[in-house]
């Protein structure tokens, strides 16, 4: 089974962006968090990777 080295995340929603970045923090670390104009308004973009130990 792969492991899950990276996930992007596009969402809407400020609070929903962080709250994923919560939930997946522990064992993975924000890399970037940028806010970019889609069609229906604002998009976050989250890409978030292992963290280097």
């Amino acid at each position: 089974m792969e492991e899950i080295k990276e996930i992007v995340v596009l969402t809407e929603r400020r609070d929903t962006a962080f709250i994923l970045i919560g939930v997946f923090g522990h064992r993975l670390a924000m890399e970037s968090l940028e806010c970019g104009k889609g069609l229906n308004g604002s998009r976050w973009a989250i890409t978030m990777s292992e963290e280097e130990t």
